[in-house]
């Protein structure tokens, strides 16, 4: 771990997530961020990547990271095909603008949590924390 003072050391530690970005130096950055919490990260820059890759590797997949508005399919498309693939992957929806009531509340009703950008890694580690154990959470830093 990098140094995060007040976490649990690596709490995601054998937990592979699939992180879904179209832009490259955000998920940079949110890739450090989960490999301080210790998962092992597989990155996808757009939804036909993400799928394409979860298809192969669901098996070792825990978690996925999804940002919302993704170039191409946006990330409630990619939401629903992963679930076609895996009806309970876990989900963690994130953008850096929050969206509608209606559109946060299905998101909560498909089983997912939400977290708006910008993060920390405690906020990231307790959305994704979350997502994994089913109680969909909505965490918002504005």
């Amino acid at each position: 771990m990098r140094g995060n003072p007040g976490l649990a050391a690596e709490p995601f530690g054998g937990t592979t997530v699939l992180l879904v970005d179209d832009e490259a130096r955000l998920r940079d950055i949110v890739e450090m961020m989960l490999e301080d919490l210790g998962a092992s990260v597989v990155v996808a820059g757009d939804g036909a990547s993400a799928l394409e890759i979860f298809r192969h590797r669901a098996g070792e997949v825990g978690a996925v990271m999804l940002d919302l508005r993704l170039r191409g399919l946006d990330g409630l498309g990619v939401l629903a095909r992963l679930r076609e693939i895996v009806p309970d992957v876990p989900v963690l929806i994130t953008s850096g603008a929050v969206p509608d009531e209606e559109i946060l509340a299905g998101i909560v009703s498909r089983g997912c949590s939400f977290i708006e950008k910008p993060f920390d890694v405690a906020g990231l580690g307790a959305a994704l924390q979350a997502a994994i154990d089913g109680r969909p959470v909505v965490l918002r830093t504005s």
